[in-house]
């Protein structure tokens, strides 16, 4: 699985941007498993919406998402709002955390 950062997510999404042509290209060049938001961009903005009052990220549902649909994942965060969010269901994310 690839795993892909907040820039090139951004660039993905933003036609106007440099690298969006890049992107594309360079994620169609491999196979899946792979993450994308493309299947996934109505939940990720009903997360958004759920948490409109934090200082919730694009990254942060991302995040959420992937964990919903790989349910053994486990996130490693030093972000406290990731204690607040919860999978589709209601149920906690499995966090690797300070605190």
């Amino acid at each position: 699985m690839i795993l892909v950062d907040t820039g090139p997510l951004y660039a993905f999404f933003n036609k106007r941007d440099q690298w969006n042509w890049w992107v594309g290209k360079t994620l169609g060049e491999y196979e899946p498993p792979a993450f994308t938001s493309k299947n996934n961009q109505k939940r990720i903005q009903q997360i958004l919406t759920n948490y409109q009052n934090l200082p919730a990220l694009f990254a942060d549902a991302c995040l959420v998402r992937m964990a919903e649909v790989h349910n053994s994942t486990q996130i490693m965060t030093f972000g406290s709002d990731f204690t607040i969010y919860r999978k589709s269901g209601g149920e906690p994310l499995n966090l690797i955390s300070p605190f």
